[in-house]
C-alpha cells in the first residue's frame, strides 16, 4: 500500500492527491465490508454454517466493490481504476475457494486415505497434494495479468 501511495505521489496528473487517497480509501472500504459481512455470518451461521460462510465469502467482495466504485466516482477518477479493483477482487475470490476446496475437499480425504497404507504415502499424497493445489492459483494470477489492469489505468 506505502508503495503504491508513493508512486502515485510521483504522478504529475491532476488526480494526484486522489490517487495518493486511493488505496487507504479503498483498505476502508475492504475492511468495513468485512465487519459487514462478519456479523452476517454470526446472524446466518445458526442454520447451515457452511452457507453462511460462503455468503461471507461472496458477500464481502460485492460490497467492497459497490462500495469502490462509489468512492472511484466520487473523487472523479476514471472507471478503468474500478476494473483494476474488480479483476484484484475476482482474484482474490478465486484463489480463496480454491484454497477452500484444497484444505477442506476430496483431496484432504484423498490424503487421510492414505494413510491406511502407512505413513510414507501419507507424507508422498500430501507433498503431491501441495504441489498441485498451487498450480491454479498460479493460473488464476497469470490470467488476470493478462488483463492488464494497470494498462486500463492509463488509457483513459
Amino acid at each position: 500500500m506505502i508503495a503504491s501511495i508513493a508512486i502515485a505521489s510521483t504522478l504529475t496528473i491532476a488526480a494526484r492527491e486522489s490517487m495518493m487517497m486511493l488505496p487507504l480509501a479503498l483498505a476502508s472500504i475492504g475492511l468495513v465490508s468485512s465487519i459487514i459481512m462478519i456479523l452476517v455470518v454470526k446472524m446466518r451461521s445458526g442454520a447451515a454454517p457452511a452457507a453462511a460462510l460462503r455468503t461471507g465469502t461472496l458477500g464481502a467482495p460485492i460490497i467492497f466493490l459497490a462500495g469502490a466504485y462509489v468512492l472511484i466516482q466520487q473523487m472523479g477518477l476514471p472507471v478503468n481504476i474500478w476494473l483494476s479493483v474488480l479483476s484484484g477482487a475476482v482474484g482474490g475470490v478465486a484463489i480463496g475457494l480454491i484454497t477452500e476446496y484444497y484444505t477442506g475437499g476430496a483431496p484432504v480425504r484423498k490424503i487421510a486415505k492414505s494413510g491406511e497404507t502407512g505413513a510414507a504415502t501419507v507424507m508422498i499424497t500430501g507433498l503431491s497434494v501441495g504441489m498441485q493445489s498451487v498450480v491454479l492459483p498460479i493460473l488464476c494470477i497469470a490470467a488476470l495479468s493478462l488483463f492488464r489492469p494497470g494498462y486500463l489505468v492509463f488509457t483513459v
